[in-house]
């Protein structure tokens, strides 16, 4: 599942600055921070996330040519886990042994291998949080959550209500511990605004069938759908139910903002998602700099308006953020708490109302855009709240 630059966060140094003060943190050098960068360049996910891989070298070559921060270079050690989370065990703890790195990034769906390891030894994790793990654990950032353990907002159950759907059918995946949390989430805040969630159906990509969850969901008598799983079972389900002639009022997926799905003409139309991010179709200049760095220093993307590139070269703007504003020799542990005191960061203009460090890991968001993919699939419309505004906002919903 799934389911995020950009002005430099160092001055460029001149000949006649003063030289890079010594430091013996692990991973600082004379010239450079070596940081760990995990992902998957072998297996079924080796090629959406190595899309990651170079958005978030990107923001690091952009960083670089302004000088880097504090006088040093950041200089990414690439590590291969294949998704595994034995392999990304075994991976994290040579980064940290052999590599001398300072912090991890991490672009995986098993990043949760490693967790224990990283926390007992106060390495700063930051990433994109594929996994129920980034909730857990004190030293993981990732700016945006879909999912949080320890409560809803009535964000999405407004936005429901405002398509007039009245039931609602949650399809999840069964093994997916993240899956789980966010089919709660979307359960709690359907209920909150009266939209009755009349069935839970589990989907495993590739095993479970279409046709069949596709009857089940009919039968329930549902008129909105909500998909807890990535893009390849939301398409399964929707060639199903376009078959079968089912349709409803609204599809909602938390991954399905990403252009890759126009790709599909009109098989996605109709399907609305969330996200925090400023829109695709947004004039601003901050998405023009993300833009033109992706296509100086990751010319092999031939589209970055995806998702989860954004949302790494977001993580490489955190990181570079977090070592500015800790000091030419920070510790693991300042460099820590330093960021997790943010309480503003808007990753230089491509999150618009700012992330709180200090309390998103686990809190949901109370405000989300949404979008929906026209008719003709060609595009993706923002969806207004009844304000006018294309921020729709809740309350906070606790246990």
């Amino acid at each position: 599942m799934l389911l995020l630059v950009l002005a430099a966060c160092g001055r460029a140094r001149s000949d006649a600055s003063p030289p890079v003060p010594a430091c013996t943190t692990p991973g600082f050098s004379g010239s450079t921070v070596r940081v760990g960068l995990v992902y998957p360049d072998t297996g079924p996910l080796a090629l959406p996330f190595s899309l990651a891989r170079s958005g978030f070298e990107a923001r690091i070559a952009l960083a670089n040519e302004a000088g880097g921060v504090h006088g040093r270079r950041i200089e990414a050690v690439p590590a291969d886990d294949a998704a595994q989370k034995e392999a990304n065990l075994a991976v994290a703890q040579r980064l940290i042994e052999r590599e001398n790195i300072f912090v991890l990034a991490e672009f995986t769906t098993a990043a949760s291998g490693s967790a224990d390891l990283l926390a007992a030894n106060e390495i700063p994790v930051l990433g994109v949080a594929a996994e129920q793990a980034w909730s857990n654990y004190e030293n993981m950032f990732a700016a945006t959550y879909i999912y949080a353990s320890e409560d809803s907002v009535t964000t999405f159950g407004v936005f429901a209500r405002a398509q007039g759907v009245t039931r609602a059918a949650v399809v999840e995946d069964p093994v997916s511990d993240s899956a789980q949390v966010l089919g709660d989430q979307m359960v709690a805040s359907m209920r909150s605004q009266g939209v009755d969630v009349v069935s839970r159906i589990p989907y495993r990509l590739g095993t479970t069938s279409a046709a069949r969850t596709v009857k089940a969901i009919r039968e329930s008598g549902a008129d909105g759908l909500i998909v807890s799983m990535e893009l390849a079972g939301l398409r399964e389900l929707l060639v199903a139910a376009q078959e079968a002639g089912v349709g409803f009022k609204m599809v909602l997926s938390p991954l399905a903002y990403d252009r890759s799905v126009l790709a599909d003409g009109q098989r996605f139309a109709g399907v609305s998602a969330y996200f925090v991010q400023i829109p695709w179709e947004s004039k601003d200049p901050a998405l023009k700099t993300y833009r033109d760095a992706m296509g100086r220093f990751a010319p092999q993307v031939s589209d970055p308006d995806q998702n989860l590139v954004l949302n790494s070269y977001i993580t490489a703007d955190m990181l570079l953020r977090g070592l500015q504003l800790a000091g030419p020799c920070p510790t693991r542990a300042s460099f820590q708490k330093t960021l997790r005191g943010l309480t503003d960061y808007d990753a230089a203009g491509l999150i618009p109302g700012g992330v709180d460090f200090s309390t998103n890991r686990t809190s949901l968001s109370l405000c989300y855009r949404f979008a929906t993919v026209n008719e003709k699939g060609t595009a993706f419309e923002s969806r207004r709240a009844a304000d006018g505004t294309e921020r729709w906002c809740g309350t906070r919903l606790t246990d």
